[in-house]
């Protein structure tokens, strides 16, 4: 993936048509926080102006990727979910349908970002998967290019309480501070 001019690198591009934005998931050279000559290939999921990168997941080897949006909430799997966590996650504070009218494999959506590399499958749903059907794939996928998974249901509280405690905080700080002062 680095013969081809610079990082961001697509796999996917998925843009709508009556927001502009653009829905990807790319693979990203760049530097751990606060550690000099850190660079490393990342995984990052992206849709508008929010973002989420990997740690530790190296994108040069193949993998199975997941990214699932329920609402606000968009969270990035590789090979699955083995800890009931995601490997990246995020929440949009603009909900909203996404109203997808291209799709580009390969290239953002100006057209001057490339991926070089390798997509062995690419499968997309128009509705949200089951457990039973996203376990269903992924072993499928596992099992065609022997590949690693294991998926464990994610919790879906933690970085969505934490978001609407926030948005709570700032649109109504003094009946914020009432509710957090009686512990409800």
């Amino acid at each position: 993936y680095t013969s081809v001019g610079s990082s961001p690198w697509p796999v996917f591009t998925a843009l709508d048509g009556e927001t502009g934005w653009s829905y990807q998931v790319q693979v990203v050279i760049e530097q751990r926080a606060g550690v000099a000559n850190s660079f490393e290939p990342r995984w990052k999921v992206q849709f508008g102006k929010y973002s989420e990168k990997t740690d530790g997941i190296d994108p040069t080897n193949f993998h199975i990727v997941t990214v699932i949006k329920r609402g606000r909430l968009v969270r990035l799997f590789v090979d699955g979910c083995s800890n009931g966590k995601p490997d990246a996650e995020f929440v949009v504070e603009d909900e909203g349908r996404a109203n997808i009218t291209y799709s580009l494999f390969g290239m953002d959506a100006n057209g001057s970002k490339y991926f070089d590399g390798e997509i062995a499958e690419f499968l997309a749903y128009s509705s949200a998967l089951q457990e039973s059907q996203t376990t269903s794939i992924g072993k499928y996928l596992a099992r065609r290019y022997v590949l690693p998974w294991s998926w464990k249901e994610p919790t879906e509280q933690g970085i969505l309480d934490e978001f609407e405690r926030h948005r709570a905080a700032q649109t109504h700080p003094k009946r914020f501070a009432q509710l957090a002062a009686s512990g409800d």
